[in-house]
């Protein structure tokens, strides 16, 4: 299980908060200076390639906590997300900087939205500098809300199975 993987789960963290730092200066930097010739598009390849890291396992762990709680015996219930009760003990053990780390991303990713829309480009039309500060916060928003997942199971005792499952 991955709950009991700290080692592994703490590089995720690390990947996590670095990955979001640097989503955010290179946003920063290229919102100051758009004419910079920063390489966009092997900057978002990278960004999606750390996400990986980080966001992937934070859904694996929510599966994880989903079935040591609920053990479904259905493909219906193995599917269903979680509830807000549910949730909030998936990441009573992250410290409040990670929560509100991912409070910040939520908002991140709403100003994006609202001042940015969406983000495209094809080989025919280059990201401009405009797409690469929304695709860098878009980013870092998901960075920022793998975060208190990963910190939780982190810092939790044992796996999702010994401290949500049977001892409840």
């Amino acid at each position: 299980m991955l709950s009991e993987r700290k080692a592994l789960l703490r590089f995720f963290e690390i990947v996590a908060w670095t990955g979001a730092a640097s989503c955010l200066i290179f946003a920063f930097r290229l919102r100051r200076w758009p004419d910079t010739e920063l390489p966009i598009e092997l900057a978002f390849t990278a960004g999606f390639a750390l996400l990986m890291l980080s966001f992937l396992p934070a859904c694996v762990l929510g599966a994880e906590y989903a079935r040591a709680v609920r053990r479904p015996e259905s493909l219906l219930a193995r599917v269903d997300g979680l509830n807000t009760r549910e949730l909030s003990e998936l990441l009573s053990w992250a410290p409040l900087a990670c929560k509100a780390a991912a409070g910040f991303g939520l908002t991140l990713a709403a100003y994006a939205a609202i001042e940015f829309g969406a983000v495209s480009w094809s080989t025919d039309d280059p990201p401009t500098a405009a797409d690469g500060v929304a695709g860098a916060l878009y980013l870092a928003a998901f960075f920022l809300l793998a975060l208190p997942v990963l910190a939780s199971a982190v810092r939790m005792p044992g796996s999702y199975a010994e401290s949500c499952g049977d001892g409840r």
